[in-house]
Order: structure tokens, then sequence, then C-alpha cells
């Protein structure tokens, strides 16, 4: 240590800021790369460099690099099914979700989009809305409301539990009513939005504690609206890992009520677990993620996936507009003189 400040202090004040720089960007790129024991070691050493006006950033990027570090004790390993790159602005219509229950914002809950959180989920049957919306400081909360009658109540915070000094978006409620499901920049992560879950709390009728869900549903990049199908089959998620800034990657897994959890001790085996290749995708790309690589291609579960998403939707869409001509001839019906 000695050593180290006698070397820094013949050093000039701005050599040092950029040497910091410097070596804060690759850190930053080491943890986008999955090696955050990399990362934490190149940022504990930049520390000696930083001056006042890069303390807080190196200190965020050791939060994060550290967290990363320590949820490598507790990996999941889902089974993927299926996965497909979509466009970020209207991802979510590609969800398995009741159709025409969509509100893009701005809307009467959400007055402003970002580029990623753009929409409402309020399906006509709900009496409970959850949603993301800026507060006045531009900060995005998750609020609810509920409906009484024909009446909807006055927005509420759902917990500070679930609020943070950063963004929430895509909140989602399991189909028993018993878990939400969330995003967040400002809660326990490595970097980007992770996703996270809490139990409701029978005894005090609130949201517990959330948790990071871990590797590899969160990541150093942004994962977000995590839901379980409603026949209890699959969990979906979308994620911009291996994206271009304009796309995201919808994965479907099995669904895990109670996963396993362990440690991943290597690199390059917590990226490939990261990467959610579905088991029958050619091994060529398993073996290019393995040693670092990207541009996966969807595989024959992919196409069969989204053909059956296809044909669902067009159903679906089917029966909204014959019960809305339905509806249309009853209300003739009722207004014909006997």
């Amino acid at each position: 240590v000695d050593s180290l400040r006698n070397a820094l202090s013949e050093v000039s004040p701005a050599r040092r800021r950029l040497t910091a720089a410097r070596m804060l960007m690759e850190a930053d790129s080491l943890r986008d790369r999955y090696d955050f024991p990399g990362a934490v070691e190149l940022l504990e050493r930049a520390s000696a460099y930083a001056d006042s006006t890069q303390t807080d950033a190196m200190e965020e990027a050791l939060a994060l690099a550290r967290n990363g570090l320590s949820m490598m004790n507790y990996c999941s390993s889902p089974t993927v099914v299926a996965r497909q790159k979509f466009a970020l602005e209207d991802f979510f219509l590609m969800y398995p979700m009741e159709d025409k229950a969509w509100r893009r914002s701005p809307n009467v809950l959400d007055s402003g989009a970002d580029a990623i959180s753009q929409a409402v989920f309020v399906p006509d049957s709900t009496r409970t809305v959850y949603f993301s919306a800026p507060d006045e400081d531009g900060t995005r909360n998750i609020y609810f409301t509920r409906k009484t009658g024909d009446t909807w109540s006055s927005p509420q915070l759902v917990n500070e539990n679930i609020t943070s000094t950063s963004d929430e978006i895509y909140p989602a409620v399991s189909p028993d009513g018993r878990t939400l499901y969330f995003a967040s920049k400002g809660l326990y992560g490595m970097g980007g939005y992770d996703l996270y879950m809490s139990r409701w709390n029978r005894d005090t009728h609130d949201w517990e504690q959330p948790v990071n869900m871990g590797f590899p549903y969160s990541s150093p990049y942004d994962d977000f609206l995590f839901i379980n199908s409603d026949d209890g089959r699959h969990s979906v998620f979308a994620s911009n890992r291996d994206c271009e800034k304009d796309s995201v990657y919808i994965y479907v897994l099995e669904y895990d009520a109670m996963p396993l959890r362990h440690a991943v001790e290597e690199v390059r085996d917590l990226r490939m677990l990261s990467s959610l290749i579905p088991a029958s995708d050619n091994t060529d790309i398993r073996r290019r993620m393995e040693t670092g690589g990207s541009g996966p291609a969807p595989g024959k579960d992919v196409s069969a996936y989204m053909q059956k998403m296809t044909d669902v939707r067009a159903l679906r869409d089917s029966i909204y507009q014959l019960n809305k001509e339905l509806d249309e001839m009853r209300a003739q019906l009722t207004g014909l003189t006997p």
C-alpha cells in the first residue's frame, strides 16, 4: 500500500483521473461479460486513482460487481423451451396474455413511456391493476388501483419494500395472486433492470421484501416483464442481453415452482447459463456462446412456439370480433319496437 501511495504521489492528478476513468470503463466491460471477479479486482485497484468527482461512480460500479460476484453462488438452471427476438416497441404483444388488454403510454395510468416501459396491462375482467408510473421527480414507482362497482380507487404506492431511488417497471401478479414479479434498477442487483419477486403475506396483508431472482433470470443487462402462464406450464420474460438497442429476446422456460440453487464458479459457465439457449438449438451456437460469441438463431422449438402463438392470437382476435358483432346485434334487437 505504501509503495502504491508513493507511486501515485508522483503522478499528476489529471493522469490519475484518466487512469481511473479507463479502469472504470474496462470494469464495466468485464461486468457485461459476466466477469464479476475480474471487475471487482480491477475496481478495487482503480479506487486508489479516483478523485472526489469519480468516487460515487466507482463505488456504485464496485457494488454492482460485488453483487454479481455474490449471486454467482445462487444460480438456477431452468429448462429453456424457446426464445425469439422482437422489436422493443411492441414485444409485449407477443406474450401469452389476454389480447386487447394492453394500454400504451401515455394513458390515464401512465403519463409517459420510457425506452423499455411502454404499456400497462389492464384486462377487462380485472378488479385490481398494478402498474408503473413516474412520480413528480420522474422516478418510476409501482402503484395499484382497485375497482369497486364502476369506480377505480385513487392510485396508491404498493409499499416501501418495493420502492427504491431508481425505477421499478412491469409489475405482474401470478395467477394465484400470491407473488408479485417486477423489474427494478434500484434494488440489490448487478446492473440494468433485474427481475424480482415478492410474496404476499397473509398476516400483514402486504407484499414482503422482494428478492432478486438471480442468474439466469437477472443479468448485467435489462431484464423485465416476467410472468407465469395461466396454465402453469411456462415462465416468460424479456431481456436485451445479446441484443441490439431496439430489440429484445423473449425467453420461454418450463415453470419451476422451487428452483434448486447452486454455485457457478467459472465465468464461462455463468455466461453460458445466462445465454438461455434452448437445448434443441444448433450445437455450433452453443459452442460459440461458451467461448464468448453471440448471435443465436432460432431453433425448431422457437419456430413451433411462435407459430402456436400466432394461431392463438388469430383465434383470440376472431373471438373478440365475433363477440363485438354479437353485442352490436343485441343492441339493435333491443332497440326494435315489438
